[in-house]
């Protein structure tokens, strides 16, 4: 899968500053975060509940709270 980002983003950090949070300039919703340079784990996310047709794609989910693990969907809290 191929994602593109076609607009400008801004990112921002905040806590420890090992993360930039980027968002849409004009909406202001989060796309995707990346390592910040300062960063000794090298990490992307993305955020694809802006994204059209994922049905046919596995999905793991992450708990970037807690525990930094990949969670079973029986884990996973519906909201």
């Amino acid at each position: 899968m191929t994602v593109e980002i076609t607009k400008e983003t801004v990112a921002y950090r905040w806590g420890d500053g090992c993360i930039d949070f980027h968002h849409c300039a004009v909406c202001g919703c989060v796309t995707h975060y990346e390592s910040a340079d300062n960063s000794s784990t090298p990490r992307t996310a993305i955020n694809f509940r802006m994204a059209d047709g994922l049905k046919s794609s596995e999905v793991k989910y992450f708990d970037g709270a807690e525990s930094w693990c990949f969670l079973d969907e029986s884990e996973v809290r519906k909201v």
